[in-house]
């Protein structure tokens, strides 16, 4: 069987490096590398694993299949337990939310100062959907 996804490809994911030997971000994320610096954990993730960037970036299909999976067997697990008393879990969907919350709010302060640069800039709502 045939994916119409098959015949997609990007172009490899290259690091060019500052004089200081950061990587340079300008050509990824269109924004100044002084503006927004990559965390220490960003760096040496992108030179110890720049295969599995690549592979992601040429498989993202991929995500929709393991995302309907996920689907169905939600839906059909709710199907499954409807018959059964339900678990007591106060605590544990305490801790859940917490670390979700935690989570939500990190990300956030890391993505929100790129996106509103980008967002300031003219043209920029078209280039924050648009280009990378």
């Amino acid at each position: 069987m045939n994916s119409k996804f098959e015949n997609i490809s990007f172009p490899p994911i290259r690091l060019n490096y500052t004089p200081d030997g950061n990587i340079d971000y300008s050509e990824i994320f269109s924004l100044s590398h002084e503006q927004f610096p990559p965390f220490e954990f960003e760096k040496s993730s992108m030179e110890l694993f720049p295969s599995v960037g690549n592979y992601l970036y040429q498989n993202w299909h991929y995500s929709l299949v393991v995302g309907g999976f996920y689907l169905a067997i939600a839906f059909a697990l709710e199907q499954l337990m409807k018959n059964f008393e339900p678990i007591k879990l106060k605590w544990s969907f305490f801790i859940w939310n917490m670390i979700i919350g935690i989570f939500s709010i990190v990300g956030f302060a890391r993505t929100a100062p790129p996106l509103l640069y980008r967002l300031s800039l003219p043209d920029g709502f078209y280039k924050s959907i648009c280009h990378m």
